[in-house]
């Protein structure tokens, strides 16, 4: 009797709570294939190239895609899988097998009488869509803070001063990568000592450095350095490598860019023909990384903030490899929340990306005409085109509660930006 009254009593219970699990089921779309929900993911950049292979750097990790961008796979480093964010990782995306990326390691305390292992800062390295990673430190590049309580006079209760009164740190920052084929890549470093305490802060340059590897990253030698400590260690510090011998260098005047013609070794600077901007002005603009369409046809761009919420572009084109510059139309763009940008399809072919708007220009900056973005998108940008009419963009979308932050989405436009539509991809 007991038995019968508990045996009624579960069937009764499993009829309750079956609805409950066919919900559970329905709300696990693709779980038997691994498939996640991919909405509430954040995208920082992306590019997809013509053979419908990609990448990705999303709040979610790495990604890859191998469908143009319908599927994404999940291949972050297993060294990186613990990262709290991939906001402003640099990146060099060399093909759709083939792909860059630089971590740095975390400020240490220096702590008297330990000895601690320096956190430098790696390179990750794959040439087969992610599936392997080869990896990489770069020499002296551990960020250090210290402080009254990491010399020897505090633990031996003398207040002699072995170092100067108050916080010190060693800032090291990893500024660029620049790939020109599966195994070669140049990276910019900078190291910086700030100083705070005694009613004082200092900041002194180290270093600016340029590393280069031919292993594929795991290991890196030095090719150039500035010590010189009156150089300011501000302002667009990046190397673009139009070949393995031609590169170009950013500097911290927004005006001037350096040529070499041998890896990286020496350096001649050569000035922009940009309209003259008073101090003030420079110190809002910045010399973005340039574009080349072969080994002598280039772009570079000078990006003025306003104080009006808005950005200036000067670009300038050169046709000998970066011995000469010639600016073309400037360009302004209302941008109040991350930024604008402009991206180069071809010689002739440029978008450019701004509040609620683009602007496209047919014949290389000469000309530019404005597009309107539909309400479902506050601003696209990283734009990755494989043909001059078919491209992809990360979206900034309304927030749906006023609570929220912006979203992030992947969309896909087939007619040169003129309408953009919402990619229904999937995260395995």
């Amino acid at each position: 009797m007991h038995l019968l009254r508990h045996s009624r009593f579960f069937s009764i219970l499993a009829l309750l709570l079956l609805p409950c699990l066919l919900l559970a089921a329905c709300g696990r779309p693709d779980s038997a294939s691994g498939s996640v929900a991919a909405s509430g993911t954040s995208w920082y950049n992306m590019h997809i190239f013509p053979d419908h292979g990609g990448w990705a750097i999303t709040s979610r990790g790495i990604l890859h895609t191998d469908d143009n961008g319908n599927t994404w796979h999940v291949v972050t480093p297993p060294d990186l899988r613990t990262r709290k964010s991939f906001v402003g990782l640099p990146f060099s995306f060399w093909n759709s097998q083939v792909a860059w990326f630089v971590s740095q390691g975390e400020t240490q305390y220096i702590q008297y009488g330990q000895k601690q292992v320096p956190d430098l800062a790696r390179t990750f390295h794959s040439t087969d869509g992610g599936k392997s990673w080869q990896s990489g430190s770069i020499p002296d590049t551990a960020s250090t803070y210290s402080d009254i309580r990491s010399g020897a006079g505090f633990l031996l209760n003398s207040f002699k001063q072995l170092q100067p009164q108050g916080e010190n740190r060693k800032v090291i920052t990893v500024h660029s990568i620049s790939a020109t084929d599966p195994q070669h890549a140049w990276i910019t470093v900078s190291s910086v000592n700030w100083h705070t305490g005694g009613g004082s802060e200092s900041i002194s340059l180290v270093y600016l450095r340029l590393w280069q590897t031919g292993d594929g990253g795991q290991n890196w030698q030095m090719r150039w350095e500035n010590k010189d400590k009156n150089y300011p260690y501000y302002g667009s510090f990046w190397t673009y490598f139009v070949t393995s011998t031609t590169s170009l260098m950013g500097t911290t005047q927004p005006t001037n860019v350096l040529l070499s013609h041998d890896g990286g070794q020496n350096w001649q600077e050569k000035t922009l023909p940009a309209p003259k901007l008073t101090a003030q002005v420079l110190q809002v603009s910045s010399l973005g990384h340039p574009t080349f369409f072969d080994t002598t046809h280039g772009v570079v761009t000078i990006q003025q903030y306003e104080p009006n919420q808005h950005y200036r572009f000067f670009p300038f084109v050169t046709s000998d490899g970066g011995q000469s510059w010639q600016a073309v139309a400037s360009l302004e763009l209302p941008s109040a929340r991350s930024g604008a940008q402009i991206m180069y399809l071809d010689r002739q072919h440029w978008i450019a990306s701004g509040d609620g708007m683009l602007s496209r220009s047919d014949d290389g900056g000469a000309h530019w005409q404005q597009l309107k973005l539909s309400a479902n998108f506050l601003t696209i940008d990283s734009f990755s085109f494989v043909t001059n009419q078919e491209g992809w963009g990360i979206s900034q979308e309304p927030a749906s509660s006023a609570k929220l932050p912006d979203l992030s989405n992947l969309v896909h436009t087939t007619d040169n930006g003129k309408t953009w539509t919402t990619v229904p991809y999937r995260i395995l």
